[in-house]
């Protein structure tokens, strides 16, 4: 016989209930936590006089109806005594008030165990956004000087790039034959008697035109021939930004000679996360302190919100406008931006401690008084620096709400609404339609797809491997490493692994790890999918099993993951479940697929 710790949350006999095994599972977790809650407790929790009462056939001294359990295969569930027909072990009685649907925590204990409780308010929140940003080189300032013509460098005034420029300065001196042609043809309509001024104005125009200044020019006119080489000048102030050439190279027209940046003026762009945009928009005042310059504080406004955003850290910029007359700030110097405060409309407010928060919905819990909690969902809106969070539905100012200890209390919470559930046949209502990754209907990948496709399960089970081990440090950099892998599938052009790479793409560059966690469950029914269409490549060594968790992100959800063969480690849940699961089937190979076709 099987012991429990070698299921873990396994099913050992799903044909007993039925093809769909989440609800035994959500059962079997609910004992796991109310075993736990009960041997910590001491059975201090207890029924309350206003608890809901359930009528069923049998009952027991006190008129309740006397349920019985397998201690084994705790599924198995029933109104008089009897065995259990998995095990044949004899059902114990369950405890009639794990039935009630109140929730009581004897007062003796709530000090204890660390019960602590704060009023729900009414006021407004304060939100102040602080981030963090760079100087860069103002666009409108950057000047590239390119030749009009073809032609040679003579002369490079200056050698490097960093330093100062005037504006009027001679940078260079250009041969061009064809400068030298339309300038011939000026001095030869000079020379002639009544020639047109129109024809006169024509060839200084195309001179112009050439790049050559207009002071030039001039002296071209007076000494009544033209230079070898014509001057090129710096329009501004500014530093030489880059040396696109040097002496003595050949530019093509159009080719880059230099570029000069005017540094009088310079932008701020300051990141603003995806969740702060409706704090920030044009106009909006920023306090501003760098780091090279303590204590020193700048004031400036958002003059432009870019309507982009990047797809991998999920910022946005916010674009500021600084003067700098002396040339202290420096392209790349970073800051610390400070957005003004904004106060919200008046709302009821509770600590965030007070939140808790599943990934599908979001509770807190009521101190009724005497030992009563109170499970209420509540709808949660902004949240400010101070650590208070907006409830814009589900209580009242005045409520208490449960700060610390509130995680015990809801495993006890839902062990009893599973408990009810399963004895009024109503896990159904729990039951999700989704019956797992389908094959995809891609047919093949081009060969030199596949060794992308190998790297890329090499990051996927590396970003797996950190979240078994809840590494939040290694987490980044796997991360980063499946999100390149990712990017390359997409750059492929194989259409067979868009998906896959778009999924890999998504996973976000998150210090939240169950952020991370939902993200690489989606990467994993991509996986699934194209794996059991076309195969894991014949070069891939080692087998891969498709896994499933029955309760991610929350009870009765599916969860998918795929790993090495061998024992079952859970990323969905790293520590806190680190062997549950339900089912892990090995993935075919391509060969595999290609023989039963």
């Amino acid at each position: 016989m099987e012991t429990p710790e070698s299921h873990s949350c396994k099913i050992s006999d799903p044909s007993r209930v039925g093809p769909r095994m989440k609800t035994l599972l959500i059962f079997t977790l609910s004992l796991l936590a109310a075993g736990f809650t009960g041997a910590w407790l001491g059975g201090q929790f207890s029924t309350t006089s206003d608890s809901v009462g359930h009528e069923h056939d049998g009952s027991n001294e006190n008129g309740d109806t006397q349920w019985y359990i397998s201690g084994m295969h705790p599924w198995i569930i029933q109104p008089e005594p009897g065995y259990c027909p998995v095990c044949g072990m004899e059902l114990t009685p369950l405890e009639p008030s794990m039935l009630t649907g109140a929730l009581g925590l004897d007062p003796n204990m709530v000090q204890s165990i660390g019960v602590r409780v704060a009023t729900a308010e009414y006021r407004q929140l304060e939100r102040d956004l602080f981030s963090f940003g760079a100087i860069a080189v103002d666009e409108s300032r950057l000047h590239r000087l390119v030749l009009r013509s073809e032609g040679y460098i003579e002369k490079l005034a200056v050698n490097r790039s960093g330093d100062p420029v005037k504006a009027g300065q001679v940078v260079a001196e250009i041969h061009s034959p064809r400068v030298l042609n339309a300038a011939g043809e000026l001095i030869s309509l000079l020379r002639q008697s009544g020639t047109r001024d129109s024809l006169i104005d024509a060839a200084r125009r195309q001179l112009r035109i050439l790049g050559v200044h207009p002071d030039q020019i001039a002296e071209w006119e007076s000494q009544g021939e033209a230079d070898w080489t014509y001057r090129v000048y710096s329009p501004v102030d500014g530093i030489v930004e880059r040396i696109a050439a040097y002496s003595g190279d050949r530019l093509n027209e159009g080719g880059l000679l230099l570029e000069i940046t005017d540094l009088s003026r310079v932008w701020l762009q300051a990141a603003v996360y995806e969740n702060q945009l409706n704090m920030v928009k044009e106009g909006s005042p920023a306090k501003i302190e760098f780091n090279a310059f303590p204590g020193q504080v700048t004031e400036a406004k958002v003059n432009y919100l870019y309507p982009t955003m990047d797809g991998r850290s999920r910022q946005a910029r916010a674009r500021m406008e600084l003067d700098n007359p002396d040339l202290q700030l420096r392209p790349g110097m970073f800051a610390k931006v400070h957005f003004a405060s904004q106060e919200t409309e008046s709302t009821v407010v509770v600590p965030r401690a007070a939140l808790l928060d599943t990934g599908t919905r979001r509770m807190v819990y009521i101190n009724k008084g005497r030992g009563q909690f109170e499970p209420r969902e509540v709808v949660a809106g902004v949240e400010s620096e101070s650590g208070w969070v907006q409830i814009l539905d589900g209580i009242e100012s005045g409520e208490e709400v449960v700060v610390s200890g509130q995680f015990l209390i809801d495993s006890e919470s839902r062990l009893r609404e599973s408990l009810l559930r399963r004895i009024d046949g109503d896990f159904a209502i729990e039951e999700s339609e989704d019956e797992g990754p389908t094959a995809s209907e891609v047919e093949g990948l081009e060969s030199e797809s596949i060794p992308l496709w190998i790297d890329w399960i090499h990051a996927y089970l590396d970003l797996g491997d950190r979240l078994v081990e809840d590494d939040s440090d290694g987490m980044r950099s796997a991360i980063e490493s499946l999100r390149d892998r990712s990017q390359q599938l997409l750059d492929s052009g194989d259409l067979g692994l868009t998906e896959l790479g778009e999924s890999g793409a998504g996973i976000p560059e998150s210090d939240d790890i169950q952020e991370v966690r939902l993200a690489y469950e989606k990467s994993g029914r991509a996986f699934i999918a194209l794996a059991e269409a076309i195969g894991i490549p014949d070069d891939w060594e080692g087998g891969l099993q498709k896994v499933l968790c029955p309760m991610f992100p929350d009870f009765g959800d599916n969860g998918w993951w795929v790993q090495r063969e061998g024992r079952v480690l859970n990323p969905l849940w790293g520590s806190a479940m680190l062997t549950c699961y339900d089912t892990a089937d090995t993935l075919p190979t391509m060969s595999e697929v290609n023989s039963h076709d």
